[in-house]
C-alpha cells in the first residue's frame, strides 16, 4: 500500500447526482441508482431521436460513481461506522453539451 500523498487534477464535468443517507444496500440507494440510469439513458436516446447537432457526438452512458462520508467522523475509522449513518452521493457523468 502506498503511504505517500499524491495530488490529482480532476477535470470538471457535469453529472446527474442524488444525495442520500443510509446503507448502500438499502432501497434509497437502489432507487437513486435506478433514477440516475433512467435519466442518463433518456438523454442518450433523446439526442438520437431529435437529430442533435453534429458537435453532440454519440455518447455512451458512463458508469455509476459515488462519494461516501460520515460527517461526524473525520478519520479512517469512518469505514467502521454503521452503514445506516453513511452519507452518499450517487452520480453519473454527462456529456458537456
Amino acid at each position: 500500500m502506498k503511504q505517500s500523498v499524491q495530488e490529482l487534477t480532476i477535470p470538471t464535468g457535469q453529472f446527474f447526482m442524488i444525495d442520500g443517507v443510509g446503507d448502500p444496500n438499502g432501497i434509497a440507494f437502489q432507487q437513486a441508482v435506478e433514477a440516475l440510469y433512467a435519466l442518463s439513458y433518456t438523454l442518450r436516446f433523446w439526442t438520437k431521436k431529435h437529430q442533435a447537432p453534429p458537435d453532440w457526438s454519440d455518447f455512451k452512458v458512463q458508469p455509476l460513481e459515488g462519494l461516501w462520508s460520515v460527517p461526524e467522523i473525520h478519520d479512517s475509522s469512518a469505514m467502521n461506522a454503521p452503514r445506516d449513518s453513511w452519507h452518499w452521493t450517487a452520480m453519473i457523468k454527462q456529456p458537456d453539451f
